[in-house]
Formats: structure tokens, C-alpha cells, sequence
């Protein structure tokens, strides 16, 4: 029988990541939050190739590929990038910060971060669903916003960057007093 179609695919793929992390913690989380924050910097990358890829269909590009996607993968990358969000929320940026104590980091100064980045996180996890069921009927109306120049799916990105980004601000705060 077919597996029915969940109403919250980016809460459950928080969710189902937090778990999978949870049988592989990490032990420090400096390392995992400046990998992400990485991570999430090709993803706006590919968001910007894909504007300029817009805005200007017939220039010749060097490659087919955008960064984190093909040209031909475009629409299912764009659909995706919601839930992928989420299991980078769940799978990376949350256990990080909750491992911070590994690097040094007083647990009294994590566990105000993780505070804060909770409830960040439960913010972008509900931007996150409502993109993700707008992507899978409207993408063309997502093609037009990234083409002028503001993407709700592009600011998932940012948004993500921004707790990753607080996270890591800490750790040099920590580590420079």
C-alpha cells in the first residue's frame, strides 16, 4: 500500500533528521554549524545563478549547472529546498548548537543560544511548510519572484544562514574572551 502523503513534509523531515542525529551525536559543534553555514551559502549561490539564469535565458553559460543544481534539475531543486531546510535544521544546525559545550562553550551560554535558535527554528519550519506547499502548485509564480529580485524560498535560506550565523558569532565571542 502506498504511504499517504504527509500534510507536514518539512516538520516530518525535521523531525525524522533529529531523530536519525540522535543515533550519531556529535560530540563538539563548531565544525557541523561552519559546514552548514557553508552549505547554506551555495544554496543562495545557486539561488542567485538561477535569477541570472532567468533574467537572462539565452546568454551562453559555461556549464549547464548552478551550483548546487542543473539547469534540467532546477524545478525539483526549487520544490525540495523547503524540506532540505528542514532536515538541515534537524540533522545539523540544532544538534550543533546543543554540542557546543564540546568546543568549550559554557552550557549556560549554549543553552540560551539553543533557546533562541528553537524558537527560530519553529518560525522557519512553518515558513518552510507553507513554501513548500506553495512550490508544488505555483512554481512559475516562485520563478517570478526570484526574478525580480525577492524569493520567499531564497529568504528560507537567509533565515537558516541567520541562526547558524548567531550560533557561530558566540563561539568567536567565547573563544576571544
Amino acid at each position: 500500500m502506498p504511504k499517504a502523503r504527509s500534510q507536514r513534509p518539512c516538520h516530518d523531515a525535521f523531525i525524522e533528521a533529529h531523530s536519525e542525529r540522535a543515533k550519531y551525536p556529535l560530540r563538539s559543534g563548531t565544525y557541523k554549524l561552519r559546514e552548514t553555514r557553508t552549505a547554506l551559502l551555495r544554496m543562495q549561490d545557486t539561488m542567485i545563478a538561477i535569477r541570472r539564469r532567468l533574467k537572462n535565458p539565452n546568454e551562453k553559460y559555461p556549464s549547464p549547472v548552478l551550483g548546487c543544481c542543473a539547469l534540467s534539475e532546477m524545478d525539483e531543486w526549487l520544490r525540495n529546498l523547503p524540506t532540505k531546510i528542514a532536515t538541515m535544521l534537524g540533522y545539523n544546525i540544532l544538534p550543533a548548537i546543543e554540542a557546543l559545550p564540546g568546543d568549550g562553550i559554557a552550557k549556560i551560554d549554549v543553552d540560551g543560544e539553543l533557546y533562541n535558535a528553537e524558537i527560530d527554528a519553529r518560525r522557519l519550519l512553518n515558513d518552510c511548510e507553507r513554501q513548500h506547499t506553495r512550490l508544488q502548485t505555483h512554481l512559475g509564480t516562485e520563478y517570478r519572484s526570484i526574478k525580480s529580485g525577492y524569493s520567499d524560498v531564497y529568504a528560507l535560506l537567509v533565515d537558516a544562514d541567520g541562526i547558524v550565523r548567531r550560533a557561530l558569532e558566540l563561539v568567536d565571542w567565547c573563544e576571544a574572551g
